[in-house]
């Protein structure tokens, strides 16, 4: 899976602002959560996740390598943690991860990391939930329109409860460096990207202050 991981590394979105749209649309299913039991044996989620293989899932760095939160479980087919009804959702334990070797904290970088599950995931328990099909080769996605979807950190709020996802149209890389290139930019952009905007990194953007999750 390194070949995935370093053709998907990073996806910055043009503001880091937040404003969330509930999901409902159909087909975001594969888009799961990873998380942790606590003491009283309840689960408490914390980071998007997809599956990209039977046994594969794909996820942030920034959110396995904090060694007070690893995660140990995938919920997969969950769209909304306020409601007590989980027959559409299914949990698989998490058997190894593997961040990005080149991924650091204070970079936006190489910010992807491979969970691998202990058993897979089968149309027999889990129905039609399906990996998502990674492309074998790069695309130029310059003015494709993206959905991006997940439970997103909100200001003054927290995780979102349910999944949540924005449309937004990438930008050329070139056009995305010049922007960021100007004095007045967001200092912490200059921070989590102090070499700019690489060929392996996907630039999209849209109506302001909309966005899947204030960290991206």
């Amino acid at each position: 899976h390194k070949d995935y991981a370093e053709e998907l590394t990073g996806e910055e979105i043009l503001t880091r602002a937040v404003r969330q749209v509930e999901e409902n649309k159909a087909g975001i299913a594969i888009i799961g959560s990873a998380g942790t039991t606590t003491d009283n044996d309840r689960k408490r989620f914390f980071c998007g996740a997809t599956l990209i293989t039977s046994r594969h899932i794909l996820t942030a760095a920034h959110c396995v390598v904090d060694s007070n939160r690893k995660p140990e479980v995938v919920r997969l087919g969950e769209r909304d943690f306020t409601t007590t009804d989980e027959s559409r959702s299914f949990d698989y334990e998490i058997k190894k991860v593997t961040s990005h070797p080149e991924y650091t904290f204070f970079s936006k970088h190489n910010d992807i990391a491979v969970i691998e599950l202990v058993e897979e995931v089968t149309t027999e328990r889990s129905g039609n939930l399906l990996p998502y099909c990674i492309p074998s080769e790069p695309q130029d996605l310059s003015g494709q329109t993206c959905t991006f979807s997940g439970w997103g950190t909100r200001p003054n709020v927290g995780l979102s409860k349910t999944l949540v996802s924005v449309d937004v149209t990438v930008k050329a890389l070139d056009e995305c460096n010049q922007l960021y290139s100007v004095r007045d930019v967001n200092p912490v952009f200059k921070i989590s990207f102090p070499r700019g905007l690489s060929d392996v990194s996907l630039c999209a953007g849209g109506e302001e202050v909309m966005d899947s999750c204030k960290i991206d």
